[in-house]
């Protein structure tokens, strides 16, 4: 199953990415809202792109001739969305993009490698959320 954003196919991105987010961005930008916060409106500018999509673990970028690239999003910037999202403050700098990681394999039975670590101690498979901050893009973008 392709993600899609509107009718556009997203590609996953090669190369990571550098942008500056600056105190205009900060002061514009508009927390919870991953296509108009501070990282949003500073890659629109930088990248010259139609849209950016910010979330806490991918950012999409849909350029103006219609082509959109998946990025990981970074652990500073991650860590500034979140603080930005809960309370409306952004260290003005330099941010990265990293190139979006390669899909990971399903095992036969259909569960990850990775679906043994997520047990929590009580053993239930429950992720605990991270309040008043925007979603992720698995719990946003329809796939289609």
């Amino acid at each position: 199953m392709a993600i899609r954003i509107g009718n556009t196919k997203i590609n996953n991105s090669y190369r990571g990415m550098r942008f500056k987010i600056t105190k205009r961005d900060i002061e514009n930008g508009q927390p919870n809202d991953e296509c108009a916060c501070a990282a949003a409106l500073a890659l629109r500018r930088q990248a010259d792109a139609k849209a950016v999509f910010v979330f806490r673990d991918v950012t999409y970028i849909v350029k103006k001739d219609g082509s959109a690239l998946r990025y990981h999003t970074s652990a500073p910037l991650r860590l500034e969305t979140i603080v930005y999202d809960r309370n409306g403050e952004f260290f003005e700098g330099e941010y990265d993009l990293h190139p979006a990681p390669a899909p990971i394999a399903k095992k036969a039975n259909g569960t990850s490698s990775s679906s043994s670590s997520s047990k929590r101690r009580n053993g239930s498979k429950e992720r605990r959320g991270i309040p008043n901050v925007r979603p992720t893009a698995s719990q946003r973008l329809a796939k289609v």
